[in-house]
């Protein structure tokens, strides 16, 4: 691959493709490059990159200090990865509109991931600019959050955490 990093957008309002590099050896001027690609486009998406969980964590490790999820199973080798496989035993529980722990008192920048198996036919998934979404509310919807408190919570988390919770509440809506 060659060491110009090149920024395709997906779509006006989020995502772009970034191609140009390999993950494998990014110099500090392409993490700059993919850090300012990430918070402008909010996801950003590389192809044919080959991985593996050491290399996955080193390149993690570029954009700031890596935290372990709590679905993390006690124990297992390289806890900053999470793997989640799925098939007819394990049909998961994260599909549905989520955002990874924005519970948390110090959320993370966000996540990595890498897809090994997908099927044909969905497996997808979906990203959705929040920021954009309050922006074309209405003003008489921004009006009436306005001020108001947000307490973000995580189902099944939250007796074990309830206590670091209240932290989270308190934040105002703009």
């Amino acid at each position: 691959m060659t060491s110009e990093l090149t920024i395709e957008p997906l779509t006006p309002l989020i995502g772009a493709e970034l191609t140009g590099v390999d993950l494998r050896a990014v110099t500090e001027e392409q993490v700059t490059g993919i850090r300012a690609a990430l918070l402008k486009h909010q996801v950003v998406f590389f192809r044919d990159q080959t991985l593996n969980q050491q290399v996955h964590i080193h390149f993690a490790r570029q954009f700031g200090e890596l935290e372990i999820h709590p679905a993390t199973p006690k124990g297992q080798n390289n806890p900053e990865v999470l793997h989640i496989a799925h098939g007819p035993e394990s049909k998961g529980r994260e599909n549905m509109w989520h955002s990874d722990v924005t519970w948390r008192e110090r959320p993370s920048l966000g996540s990595i991931l890498k897809a090994v198996e997908v099927p044909a036919v969905g497996g997808d998934t979906l990203f959705a600019n929040m920021v954009e979404a309050y922006e074309r509310l209405p003003d008489s919807i921004k009006d009436k959050i306005a001020g108001k408190l947000r307490c973000t919570t995580a189902q099944g988390y939250l007796l074990i955490v309830s206590a670091r919770q209240l932290s989270n509440c308190g934040k105002r809506i703009r």
